[in-house]
């Protein structure tokens, strides 16, 4: 019985002492899983955007000797069935879900290939920068056995040397390792990168595209405009019952919602308004609100539910150019098809729509629409503008919309430009910069991703777009209230604040909240008036702000109101960007 009970305690101890080593043993591997997938992509950055030469082959499957590699390839086969149970992958349908060691090493090279290219880009137009910043955000880390799966942002902001505003990016990764003699090596990498997607199971020549760059250069095409390019602000346009762009709030509005901040949840940019619908095609959603800001919109749930500065259906409901977007509502259209995809959206704004079956129609010519300069920019062109209109006419750019237009069966894209900077006032690819909600680009160079030069198959094609007013989009032909939007600013920042009215109106009140407060801390009144300012204010709470405009204090009215938000974020997050 002493026998027994002796054993019985040794195994008792032998238990809990094996599960903390277990237990540890996982702590170690996820910990060295983080580690060996940020610092591969931290030296990619460093070598895509710093010109910097680093090893990237030393964390990946690509180091192991090669007379291990048939040994390797057994166990890289198993990566199949265990990717295939996961419940969220970039891709289903993509060679590495086989297992394959080759495809594997292809996914790699074809990563390797992308840095050096993009590399080439930049150091082609001399680009640099005051300063560049990366960190990381691991969204999840996986172990399963042998294999592991990383799931994280790379947070990226920086000064190009040429301009005085700030920019940033937050691409999204999703490694697989696999752990192999004891040590963990990344053995896939898939992203949300435009070329990454074009190219994750074809064949990228990353000499053929670099010759296709170099060859680009030398030589550039103009430009035709459409018609309505010099004449955006035609005789037709009525000043009581339409809405005329204002390119300053379009371009701050993306500049407020763009970028993903500390408290991003994954899904989405954390600095999203929550007021609008989300879901697939957010690229297009993202630039249908800054349109709409431009436009005069009123960021509160029910002038976004009554679709206030959008083209919304008629009574009849027989209207088939339509153009709005809010949340979700019981018993209501949530969107139109215009505002959520980019295909569409091209339609309408060339009076188009589509048919039950599909097909595109002409609208008849009495409806409204949203009434734009649209023209293309080839893969070959550098220039955006042409002429005397480029030189003359370039600041028409800022907050343009840009369609990405595809050469193969890929998806359309949809970004807003947000910076216009050249000494000589001339518009290219190197010196117009976007945003977009894909990626939290903010203020990224044009040219760093739609390069003038692209391979004829798979290029893309530029659609500028730039709104010039709404048709009916004040359809009472009431006097409305609207408001200067900022970029982010920065904690501690003073600022005077600006509302306006489309005409003189007998009072005009603003309010100013600070962040969550119920209560206004600030009060401004003005009387016979279509500006009213504030007086400097200090903005020295993180967080979102908001502005609200109306008549009166105990004006009963929701939609006689305006209402607009003043993001401030630390000195690290908001950047310094002057006005568009």
């Amino acid at each position: 019985m002493k026998r027994i009970t002796a054993l019985f305690l040794l195994f008792a101890l032998i238990l809990p002492i094996t599960g903390k080593i277990a237990a540890a043993e996982s702590v170690w591997d996820s910990q060295k899983v983080e580690e060996v997938a940020t610092e591969y992509l931290r030296e990619a950055a460093y070598s895509q955007y710093l010109y910097e030469t680093h090893d990237l082959d030393r964390y990946t499957i690509e180091s192991v000797p090669t007379d291990q590699k048939a040994i390797l390839a057994e166990k890289t086969a198993g990566y199949a069935a265990v990717r295939e149970n996961r419940e969220i992958v970039p891709y289903r349908e993509t060679e590495i879900a086989t297992g394959s060691l080759n495809a594997l090493v292809s996914n790699l090279e074809l990563n390797k290939d992308m840095v050096a290219f993009y590399a080439y880009l930049g150091e082609s137009s001399n680009t640099s920068y005051d300063f560049f910043t990366e960190s990381y955000e691991i969204l999840e880390t996986d172990l399963e056995g042998d294999f592991a799966f990383i799931d994280l942002y790379e947070n990226l902001d920086f000064k190009y040397s040429d301009v005085d505003f700030t920019s940033s990016a937050s691409p999204h990764y999703f490694i697989s390792l696999v752990k192999f003699n004891g040590e963990w090596f990344i053995m896939a990498v898939e992203s949300d990168d435009s070329m990454y997607e074009v190219y994750r199971d074809s064949e990228f020549d990353l000499q053929q595209h670099i010759e296709n760059f170099d060859n680009a250069q030398d030589a550039d095409i103009g430009i035709e405009l459409s018609e309505e390019h010099e004449s955006r602000d035609i005789e037709s346009y009525d000043v009581t019952m339409d809405r005329l762009y204002d390119r300053s709030n379009a371009a701050n509005y993306a500049l407020t919602y763009c970028k993903k901040g500390d408290m991003g949840n994954g899904s989405y940019s954390s600095w999203k308004n929550d007021n609008f619908h989300y879901g697939s095609n957010n690229c297009m959603r993202f630039v249908s609100q800054c349109l709409w800001a431009g436009f005069g919109g009123s960021n509160d749930t029910a002038s976004i539910q009554a679709c206030k500065a959008m083209d919304r259906q008629d009574e009849n409901g027989t209207d088939k150019l339509v153009w709005f977007g809010r949340n979700v509502q019981s018993g209501l259209t949530t969107e139109s098809h215009s505002w959520i995809s980019v295909s569409v959206f091209d339609l309408y704004i060339h009076h188009k729509y589509l048919d039950s079956a599909g097909n595109p129609q002409t609208a008849s010519s009495s409806e409204d629409r949203m009434r734009c300069s649209t023209y293309e920019v080839a893969r070959t062109q550098n220039q955006m503008l042409s002429g005397s209109s480029n030189t003359n006419n370039y600041k028409l750019l800022g907050a343009a919309g840009l369609i990405i237009k595809p050469n193969q069966s890929i998806y359309s894209h949809a970004i807003l430009i947000t910076q216009v900077k050249d000494s000589s006032g001339v518009a290219t690819r190197d010196t117009v910069y976007f945003t977009a909600y894909n990626g939290c680009y903010k203020n990224y160079k044009l040219s760093a991703v739609y390069y003038k030069g692209q391979s004829s198959n798979t290029g893309y094609e530029l659609e500028v777009v730039m709104p010039g007013y709404l048709q009916n989009g004040n359809p009472s032909g009431d006097n409305y209230f609207y408001g200067e939007l900022m970029p982010t600013l920065t904690t501690g920042s003073s600022k005077v604040v600006t509302a306006k009215a489309r005409d003189t109106a007998s009072t005009m009140c603003m309010y100013i909240y600070k962040p969550n407060a119920s209560t206004a801390s600030y009060s401004f009144y003005g009387s016979n008036c279509s500006t009213l300012q504030s007086s400097s204010i200090t903005f020295n709470q993180t967080g979102l702000w908001r502005v609200v405009i109306r008549s009166s204090n105990s004006d009963p009215n929701p939609l006689a109101t305006y209402t607009f938000t003043i993001r401030v974020a630390s000195s690290t997050e908001a950047g310094n960007d002057p006005e568009p």
